[in-house]
């Protein structure tokens, strides 16, 4: 039988959410809106607890046994009811993590292609996005990374032009790019970091 443990990170480590009301709702969908879901959970208490903060990261897994069958990760803003003098019902709404890339304005960018020579392909101007959006110093790591499954294929499309003006985010930036190829941009985490 297939069960769900669903987790939100927290100081740099995952924590189990306790008093988790089942089913666990994943909507997956297969077009440009964004995966969504929802979690319910009861908590007992004299007084007010604390919420999640906002866009909290949320992993929800599939088990059958202890064989782990899927992985989803989500964003997470939490909201509280009151059903009783000392009962709450926590509600956390879940939003895929793509959610993350529309807070982040870009610093104004253009692509221009050379008149002659070598042209930039799709996938440079993806890459160079990604390195320098969000902005950061150059000690910080590198938040947002291309598919590598992907990146030979982008790379035998030439890029048309592009402008983007301070105004814009990166996922404006990357749904116009995706446009241009006919794809979807999504926000996946790296299966090696589990954070």
């Amino acid at each position: 039988m297939i069960k769900s443990e669903c987790y939100y990170l927290s100081g740099g480590s995952w924590t189990l959410f306790t008093n988790v009301h089942y089913p666990v709702d994943v909507n997956l969908t297969l077009d440009e809106t964004l995966d969504n879901g929802k979690i319910s959970r009861y908590i007992k208490s004299s007084t007010v607890t604390n919420l999640l903060p906002e866009l909290t990261k949320i992993k929800i897994i599939l088990k059958d046994d202890s064989t782990i069958v899927k992985t989803f990760y989500f964003c997470g803003n939490e909201k509280r009811n009151r059903v009783s003098k000392y009962l709450y019902l926590h509600t956390v709404n879940l939003v895929e993590s793509t959610k993350l890339r529309e807070g982040y304005i870009i610093c104004g960018k253009a692509v221009t292609q050379p008149l002659t020579g070598t042209r930039i392909s799709i996938k440079t101007v993806i890459n160079d996005l990604l390195a320098t959006n969000p902005f950061r110093r150059f000690s910080e790591a590198q938040t947002f990374f291309l598919d590598g499954n992907i990146m030979s294929r982008l790379n035998t499309i030439e890029s048309p032009e592009f402008r983007w003006s301070s105004k814009q985010t990166l996922w404006e930036c990357l749904y116009e790019i995706g446009k241009y190829i006919t794809a979807i941009p999504r926000l996946i985490p790296n299966p090696t970091d589990d954070t």
